[in-house]
């Protein structure tokens, strides 16, 4: 008699905690997918303070530079490239200038694993320039893993003598963003990752000379972010994230399929016992 009690309180057990799924799965909303795929990238024109822009010794040593110094870094800029997801990895890097007087020429990678597919000749000083820059990973860029590199520019016959800056060959330094027109030669940064047909860009925006900020910028998400440094002398950092998560895993079965499987599980239960009730009234 014992050993029934224990069957039918282990079934009544197992029928409320079947219920409390049920419940739970009605009033939750449609999962969130398990995994997502995201960047961001930061660019200056000093190596260190594009590692680490809060420690005092760099920001030291890089005020320690002269203003020729400082000029000739504007031509030479140092990118970082962050992979933020948490499981997809990044195949393909590129940045394309949309301003017809600047042009990539040597790129000088600072770590191992990413091929220079444009220019074409695998970014050799004083060769063929692109206004493409674009890194391929035969080896994807893990997820939380970094890749730093440096760019040298060139001017177009429309800049004149000017030295190559990238703060002007990327992007613009009066702050402005109200209308699309604003951004129409800022560079476009883009990425594709290791799941099929998944990528993301982001046009860069216009920084404040002043402060390194960005003011009222464009964005498509709510959630995009642009920031800078100013160190004084001309030695900045920018700091561009999309913002922008995109879903790489197959989400978990809807609260609807949870709960025609719960109720279906009911079912089988009520029918086996009604079977076993009916089987000792028999008796």
């Amino acid at each position: 008699m014992q050993g029934k009690n224990v069957r039918f309180m282990n079934m009544r057990t197992l029928m409320k905690f079947l219920g409390l799924c049920l419940v739970w799965a009605a009033t939750s909303g449609r999962s969130a997918y398990a995994a997502y795929a995201e960047f961001d990238l930061t660019m200056a024109n000093d190596r260190f303070l594009l590692y680490d822009q809060n420690n005092p010794q760099y920001v030291q040593m890089a005020l320690c530079k002269s203003s020729l110094e400082i000029a000739a870094a504007n031509g030479t800029p140092w990118f970082l490239l962050k992979n933020l997801s948490t499981t997809a990895g990044i195949t393909d890097f590129a940045i394309t200038l949309r301003n017809p007087n600047a042009t990539f020429d040597a790129i000088t990678p600072q770590n191992s694993g990413g091929a220079v597919v444009s220019p074409v000749d695998g970014g050799v000083k004083g060769g063929i320039t692109s206004n493409v820059l674009h890194f391929h990973f035969a080896n994807p860029l893990a997820a939380g893993a970094y890749y730093m590199f440096q760019a040298q520019l060139t001017n177009g016959a429309g800049m004149g003598n000017m030295l190559p800056d990238y703060r002007y060959s990327l992007f613009n330094l009066d702050g402005s963003n109200a209308t699309v027109a604003d951004l129409a030669q800022n560079a476009v940064a883009s990425v594709n990752f290791t799941t099929p047909g998944l990528a993301e860009q982001i046009v860069l925006p216009n920084f404040s000379e002043d402060t390194g900020q960005v003011t009222s910028p464009i964005s498509s998400g709510a959630t995009t972010a642009f920031s800078g440094g100013h160190y004084g002398k001309g030695i900045q950092t920018f700091f561009v994230d999309p913002g922008t998560r995109l879903g790489v895993a197959a989400p978990v079965p809807e609260p609807s399929s949870w709960v025609l499987m719960g109720l279906g599980s009911l079912g089988l239960l009520a029918m086996s016992r009604r079977k076993r009730l009916a089987g000792r009234t028999a008796g």
